[in-house]
């Protein structure tokens, strides 16, 4: 008989071994596993590691890690999708990657002319 062959006393033991799935009941006499135990012993995602909101491209160094930008010196960050890239530190809309600076040179021109309108209303009127 070859040494690779299985006797009856090795399928014996085989069978006595505890064979426990996420998903079956443990046997009687056996305490049941821990359902922490499962969840730490499943890798973790790769977002997990890397802190951060997932975002298009950063167009600076193509880093997808960011940080909302919450409110800027031209106004809130949220108005734009603006996030802070966590690699590189530069600015950009977090939908398309871009930059936000002719945006938000529209916006200064926008605000302007508003107020322009506005003042020249008011000195027209009164």
């Amino acid at each position: 008989m070859s040494e690779s062959a299985e006797t009856p006393e090795t399928a014996e033991k085989a069978a006595e071994q505890p064979t426990e799935t996420a998903d079956e009941q443990p046997a009687a006499g056996q305490t049941p596993a821990s359902p922490m135990t499962a969840v730490a012993a499943a890798p973790a995602p790769a977002s997990a590691s890397s802190p951060g909101l997932e975002t298009a491209p950063c167009y600076a160094c193509g880093s997808t890690r960011g940080e909302p930008a919450g409110y800027r010196w031209w106004g809130p960050g949220s108005l734009m999708s603006e996030v802070r890239c966590l690699d590189c530190g530069r600015y950009y809309n977090s939908k398309t990657g871009d930059s936000n600076g002719p945006w938000i040179l529209w916006w200064h021109m926008f605000v302007f002319l508003v107020g322009v309108s506005g003042v020249a209303v008011w000195l027209l009127t009164r």
